[in-house]
């Protein structure tokens, strides 16, 4: 864990920060260019308070003049990109707030960013849906936003724009808890007391100095039910299960494929570790030169699993594949601390190009999918300080025929297998908690399952 003495005074300002009443969490940012950029803009991260994906807001830089701002001091620090007449970004940075303090914020604008563009570029429909689901594990909807005004996810952007997107509550925050919730939808619905024992352990397991559920030998008095992947594959549909069980992390069989009928047969994959392709290390220099081989690792890890989640959809026959990309988690809490210091940083820290990478990955697999195809995008909770999870996590669907909207509020993440088997047109009892509006409006199955006659074809063939 990127433990350090900031990190240390960033949580216990925290605590002192959520007990002052908001008129007393007020502080001024003073701000001025080093030199004149013609039309400029800066955009500053939303006050506390306002939704974790809410836009960033605009203010015009006069030549040579401050700009004075009075901004309320919340538990996030201050995020703030700037851009020039053209919408170019020229700097960017981080300034940690302090209540009834004047911030001056000296901004050295550099050579202008033209914003990255990627055109969506999927295959005619088929007629058969699949679905790709990545967990980003500890993806954050704050630095998502970040690296989206600084124009570095444009594939994340086409994806919300184009999609379904929604801020989820994941309570509480441990990948243990909320992997339990996508696999075994109705465990907490039905919870006896056995069951709350039982629940009590398996959020005790998330924590890494725990590991397993202290309480698992109570598992055998809770009733049996079918979990999300015996239920997308009990009929004509297949199910691959890449979710990572391990220790204390329950959450199926992993690399199993449940389906058709039933059937269950084991995952054969390529490597399960690779070192970056030239291109890649020319893409994502920074990622190329990482100097610390436990970083290395993790790095050669999350190249391998979207590779696999590649190699399964090009074989075409396995209708949902669901991937934890477990590596990222490890790395956002060693590397959150740089992350988040103070200062103009240029979109230049590990964890940023780590994302940046992420955001290339999603849209090689969504250049593998066709029309009729989803692509869901979330996290299983995100982050607050190197230490802490924020409750807060990521969903956007893409493709099919999800119109591009938003939910209200922050609908719990228990709702995600409904919506998920809602797009197959398979009808459960699970909670709906108003994830994705189409989960009220069902596909007719037959319209949604395939013909095993028919896979979907290699894209290398095209």
């Amino acid at each position: 864990v990127g433990l350090s003495r900031d990190e240390l005074l960033r949580s216990a300002a925290h605590r002192e920060l959520a007990a002052l009443p908001i008129e007393q969490r007020r502080a001024m940012l003073r701000i001025e260019m080093t030199r004149p950029v013609p039309g400029a803009t800066l955009w500053l991260s939303p006050d506390p308070g306002a939704p974790l994906d809410s836009a960033y807001e605009p203010y015009p830089l006069v030549e040579n003049e401050a700009l004075l701002l009075e901004r309320v001091v919340g538990l996030a620090p201050q995020r703030w990109v700037l851009r020039d007449a053209l919408g170019r970004t020229v700097a960017s940075g981080t300034q940690t707030l302090r209540p009834d303090t004047t911030h001056r914020l000296r901004i050295e604008p550099g050579a202008a960013l033209d914003p990255k563009l990627v055109v969506a570029t999927r295959r005619p429909a088929d007629g058969r849906r699949r679905v790709a689901l990545l967990v980003l594990d500890c993806a954050d909807w704050r630095i998502t936003q970040y690296l989206r005004t600084r124009g570095d996810l444009p594939v994340i952007s086409g994806l919300i724009e184009r999609g379904h997107s929604a801020v989820l509550l994941s309570d509480p925050p441990f990948t243990a808890a909320a992997l339990e919730s996508l696999v075994w939808p109705l465990r907490r619905s039905n919870v006896s007391f056995i069951g709350l024992v039982h629940r009590y352990g398996v959020e005790l397991a998330g924590l890494a100095s725990v590991g397993d559920n202290p309480l698992a030998a109570l598992s055998w008095l809770l009733p049996e039910e079918a979990d999300f992947f015996q239920v997308i594959g009990a009929g004509p549909l297949s199910a691959a299960n890449l979710l990572f069980s391990h220790g204390g992390i329950d959450a199926g069989r992993h690399n199993e494929i449940t389906g058709p009928n039933g059937q269950r047969r084991r995952l054969t994959l390529g490597t399960s570790s690779r070192d970056l392709l030239l291109s890649e290390r020319k893409r994502f220099p920074d990622l190329a030169a990482v100097p610390r081989e436990r970083d290395r690792v993790h790095i050669r890890t999350i190249a391998a699993e979207f590779d696999a989640v590649e190699e399964l959809i090009q074989k075409g026959d396995v209708d949902l594949i669901a991937m934890r990309i477990e590596p990222l988690d490890i790395l956002t809490h060693a590397h959150f601390a740089q992350a988040v210091a103070s200062g103009q940083d240029d979109g230049r820290a590990l964890l940023f190009e780590i994302y940046r990478y992420l955001d290339a990955r999603l849209g090689s697999i969504d250049s593998l999918l066709d029309q009729d195809d989803v692509l869901v995008v979330m996290s299983d909770h995100g982050i607050r300080t190197s230490m802490e999870h924020s409750p807060y996590a990521l969903f956007i669907a893409s493709g099919g025929d999800i119109e591009p909207g938003r939910s209200s509020g922050t609908p719990d993440l228990r709702g995600i297998p409904r919506a998920l088997a809602d797009l197959f047109g398979i009808e459960t009892v699970w909670p709906d908690t108003g994830v994705a509006p189409w989960s009220s409006v069902r596909m007719a199955p037959h319209e949604l399952a395939r013909d095993d006659a028919t896979p979907h074809p290699d894209p290398a063939s095209n």
